[in-house]
């Protein structure tokens, strides 16, 4: 929705107005704060659950704590402000990798874990 604002408030091109640009990039940025913080909150939590679990593999743990680290940067953008040396950049591409990497993962592990269950205890061979 933020890509559409700024491409709408860009489509004059050269003589777009640099001053409402710059507002519409600020307003499109606060959703992107926001889910930052949310999934911060959700990277930390899975995180220290698995690991102290051991529900998943332990390296999904340390990549949903890098992120929740990498999307709490982001959220401190909120409080620094936003500007062309915002740290902003820097944390939401890492948040976003960990938070995709830790999806697929454990979704593959649970996927297979389900299928292990449905097939039912490997066949004994007879003793004999």
């Amino acid at each position: 929705m933020a890509l559409v604002s700024v491409a709408s408030a860009t489509s004059a091109g050269a003589e777009a107005d640099p001053v409402a640009i710059r507002a519409v990039a600020a307003a499109s940025a606060g959703r992107y704060l926001v889910a930052a913080m949310g999934f911060a909150a959700f990277l930390g939590a899975v995180g220290l659950s698995t690991l102290q679990s051991g529900s998943f593999p332990r390296w999904t743990g340390v990549v949903a704590l890098v992120g929740a680290v990498a999307f709490l940067i982001t959220f401190l953008t909120a409080v620094v402000g936003l500007g062309e040396d915002s740290v902003f950049g820097y944390g939401f591409l890492p948040g976003i990798l960990a938070l995709v990497v830790w999806s697929m993962a454990t979704s593959i592990a649970e996927y297979r874990a389900v299928v292990a269950s449905a097939r039912g205890p490997a066949p004994r061979e007879a003793e004999g």
